[in-house]
């Protein structure tokens, strides 16, 4: 009967160890996806930055040709 028990008991521990490992995977796929996202985050970030400091070049290339009409 102890050598069920004891048996029991691994086999109970083995199917614990599994799930962990499971759930151990699990987060570091979504690790990884998280730091995909804040990769593609900080690019549409510096994108938009870029485009408003274009846009104000813009703003101030079209005033320079307003002040350069006689």
């Amino acid at each position: 009967e102890k050598i069920s028990e004891e048996h029991q008991s691994k086999e109970n521990l083995l199917a614990e160890n599994q799930i962990l490992k499971k759930q151990k995977a699990e987060l570091i796929v979504g690790f990884k996806k998280q730091l995909k996202l804040i990769d593609i985050l900080k690019r549409q970030k510096m994108h938009f930055e870029a485009a408003k400091m274009l846009s104000f070049t813009q703003e101030e290339f079209m005033k320079a040709l307003d002040l350069g009409k006689p």
